[in-house]
């Protein structure tokens, strides 16, 4: 079963190919990937670029080939524990890392250089096991989950190289991240990573032994996307939006889409309400357990073509050969930069960016799609279970424009119409943060204030709950046994009983 996991991974890597394209030269390096090969001279290497700038591979080669040259030299040795470890802060991030250092070793016949993931949501005692199994030559890994196998140090004893990856959003001050380096080999060679705002004075205690002896390598240049075709589309309301986003879903369904919503709810919501119409996508969201953003990843990343909704807050971690980028809603440079460096820029890839007119009177770029045809949608049960949450978020995105009250409770009630559902009661305590107790009590959207589901349980009923749930197990479990094991297990506990009371008695006895 091991084996199987580790060829279906490849399959994966396969269709991935950026690092491969590298090797084979069919992509030149970036700016930053001949900056680090020229200049990183010194023991540690501080690397600053913006995002879609090649950083990944930038260390990444330079740290495989620390890998193969021990492998070469320590061939005959003890196995010595794993040679690479990369952090990082995101489980997606992990699994991408990871899928490309394998690729690394399938580009170069190298059948002993394998990476592993380290992170939570999965068993702690099945992740080690797999991994005195296989015996990694790198792991890759969050913070939080490496911090419970710290107690094997056996696996960091050998330890050639540590990158810190994303630097910048991890808190040099964290004691779990800091827990780590003390089980490190104190002569590793360390890469931090991170974008512009890296702070060039890493902590001491990152980098180990010299810690004097830094490089630091910076870039301002990006991921160029001279091939991408940019379009443009106005939508005339939120559920038009939604209409328009199916159209574009159709037109390319031959093709690797991703869809970037503003949020996880519209997200959310979106993804069910193409389900009702037979679209089938993969979700991506902040708001997934994280065994679950995981597995829908990993799904994504195994297939030729298909939709992936997600939110702007997990762009970084969508994968860089997709054909099709649809941004829905205001989109910064920043955020576009980013979106745009995922596409393949090659003959036919597009942009397309999804006005939004309730929020945005005026589109901010010419509109270029004046032809497209919405598609209609049916909109079911299974969204309206969903449309609380998308429900909830608009009103807060509605209050940050700071109209007057009627006109957001107006529009709070268009919404529902426009999908033709029933609007949410909203709960008191959140239309008083949104200062709309009036306007919504006078439309009848607000909880009943006496509705215990809209106020928080006093102890007492939490404490009466609980002990009502644990009777109902407890009649369960004596209805599915049976009268009869309980009446052995009463005649059982008789006898015991009367065993210990003999033995008592004649323990009391004395002998002449």
């Amino acid at each position: 079963m091991l084996r199987t996991y580790i060829q279906n991974s490849h399959i994966a890597i396969r269709r991935y190919g950026v690092i491969s394209k590298v090797l084979g030269g069919e992509l030149p390096p970036t700016d930053i990937q001949k900056k680090v090969t020229e200049e990183a001279k010194k023991r540690h290497t501080v690397i600053k670029a913006p995002v879609s700038s090649g950083k990944t591979i930038s260390y990444l080669l330079p740290s495989l080939k620390i890998v193969r040259d021990a492998m070469i030299k320590q061939s005959e040795t003890e196995r010595p524990g794993f040679r690479g470890l990369i952090l990082t802060p995101k489980h997606e991030r992990a699994t991408l890392i990871a899928e490309m250092i394998n690729e690394y070793a399938q580009h170069q016949n190298l059948n002993n250089l394998t990476a592993r993931t380290i992170m939570g949501g999965r068993s702690l005692q099945r992740e080690i096991d797999i991994i005195d199994l296989i015996e990694p030559e790198i792991v890759v890994a969050t913070i939080g989950r490496l911090s419970s196998h710290l107690n094997n140090s056996d696996y960091f004893r050998n330890l050639q190289f540590l990158v810190i990856d994303d630097a910048h959003s991890f808190d040099p001050s964290d004691a779990k991240l800091n827990s780590i380096f003390p089980h490190l080999n104190s002569k590793r060679r360390t890469f931090v990573v991170g974008d512009e705002s890296l702070n060039n004075d890493v902590p001491k205690e990152w980098l180990g032994d010299n810690a004097e002896s830094v490089s630091v390598v910076e870039s301002n240049v990006v991921k160029q996307t001279d091939n991408v075709k940019t379009e443009v589309v106005q939508a005339d309301g939120h559920k038009d939006v939604f209409e328009k986003v199916a159209a574009l879903t159709q037109k390319y369904h031959d093709k690797r889409t991703v869809v970037f919503s503003p949020s996880s709810e519209d997200a959310t919501f979106m993804h069910y309400v193409l389900a009702e119409n037979n679209i089938l996508s993969t979700l991506l969201t902040v708001s997934q357990a994280g065994t679950v953003r995981h597995a829908a990843y990993q799904s994504f990343l195994e297939a030729r073509k298909g939709l992936l909704l997600t939110s702007r807050y997990l762009q970084d971690v969508v994968p860089e050969d997709v054909e099709v980028v649809i941004s829905v809603g205001h989109v910064s440079d920043s955020d576009k930069q980013v979106q745009m460096s995922r596409l393949k820029n090659e003959e036919g890839s597009s942009h397309i960016t999804v006005q939004f007119q309730p929020y945005d009177k005026q589109p901010s770029q010419q509109v270029t799609l004046n032809d497209l045809q919405p598609l209609q949608l049916k909109v079911g049960p299974i969204s309206q279970k969903v449309f609380g949450p998308y429900y909830n978020h608009t009103l807060r995105t509605l209050r940050h424009n700071k109209e007057a009250d009627e006109d957001q409770a107006n529009r709070v009630t268009d919404l529902a119409k426009e999908f033709e559902l029933t609007p949410p009661k909203i709960k008191v305590r959140l239309a008083e943060d949104l200062g709309l107790v009036d306007a919504l009590s006078k439309r009848n959207l607000l909880k009943d204030s006496n509705d215990k589901r809209s106020n928080q349980l006093s102890k007492e009923e939490v404490k009466q709950r609980v002990d009502e749930r644990a009777k109902n197990i407890r009649d369960s479990r004596i209805k599915k046994r049976g009268n009869k094991d309980f009446k052995n297990a009463a005649d059982q506990r008789k006898k015991l009983k009367e065993i210990q009371e003999e033995t008592e008695k004649l323990s009391k006895i004395t002998f002449n």
